[in-house]
């Protein structure tokens, strides 16, 4: 008669043990690649909603571009508007709150742009300081765009680091698109605000985001500035390097891989001391 083999107790945690470590290690790997495939196809949609609105908008736009510019120049110090901050939500407001959407062809970037920068709004797309111009071009303006970097739903701007200087930016504003080439790039404290002040004889772009990833000390500011735009700039094709964040992604699967490895060499070992045993 053959005798039943005794599970023990501890031979049940460390088969628990090695189940939950590989559920773990599958959802963290998981997991951001699903809720970011999520985030960008409501993005996507968000977009789309906005193209097929401003579309249908045309005999609105010069009245909002003149709204918008009017605000530039209080924003420059070149007229005084007391009713700039109370109506800036309602400037290029074509589709709940969005007034462009933005384009980074070396990062695969497509993200819409809304007004100002609260938690709520950097938490879907990227955010316009409203102390800064509107981005609709013009000579004289400086236009400030921030976005988040690590967040697990959605890339935002945690690929920013990758751009490099002749890089292309794209801003779609209603019926206008508007193309910026980078010409600096810059690593600054939190409270630094030269990069953003306005030069008269430039039209300009900054792209603000935290750095370093994930452990967010200084700004990372991308400069850009006007240039003439054509089609293929959209589809602009550059070899890839190594971000922060596919550094950060390395380590977390070499640790996941570490733990599943100690786990089954536990196992294993633990197996054969059981059979020497019989």
């Amino acid at each position: 008669m053959l005798m039943e083999k005794k599970v023990t107790p501890k031979k049940k945690l460390t088969t628990f043990i090695f189940v939950a470590s590989v559920c773990f290690g599958l959802f963290l790997i998981v997991a951001p690649l699903v809720l970011g495939y999520i985030n960008q196809k409501r993005a996507d949609e968000a977009i789309a909603s906005y193209n097929d609105t401003a579309s249908q908008s045309d005999d609105a736009f010069a009245e909002e571009f003149a709204q918008a510019e009017k605000y530039n120049l209080a924003i420059a110090g070149s007229i005084r508007d007391e009713g700039q901050k109370e109506r800036y939500s309602k400037i290029l407001d074509v589709e709940k709150g969005i007034m462009g959407y933005i384009e980074i062809p070396r990062i695969g970037i497509r993200n819409p742009i809304y007004h100002g920068i609260e938690e709520e709004v950097l938490q879907k797309g990227i955010g316009h300081l409203p102390s800064t111009s509107f981005p609709i071009g013009g000579v004289g303006n400086h236009a400030a765009l921030s976005g988040h970097r690590g967040l697990p739903s959605s890339k935002l701007f945690t690929d920013l680091d990758r751009v490099r200087k002749d890089d292309i930016i794209v801003i779609r504003i209603m019926d206008r698109t508007l193309a910026y080439k980078v010409y600096d790039i810059e690593i600054v404290e939190p409270d630094y605000a030269d990069g953003l002040k306005i030069d008269p004889n430039r039209d300009l772009l900054t792209l603000i985001t935290c750095t370093p990833y994930a452990v967010n000390t200084h700004r990372l500011l991308v400069h850009a500035e006007r240039t003439e735009y054509e089609d293929e700039m959209s589809n602009i094709k550059t070899e890839r390097t190594i971000s922060e964040s596919d550094c950060i992604l390395l380590i977390a699967l070499g640790v996941v891989a570490l733990i599943l490895g100690v786990d089954i060499v536990v196992i294993l070992k633990r197996r054969r001391r059981e059979r020497s045993r019989v």
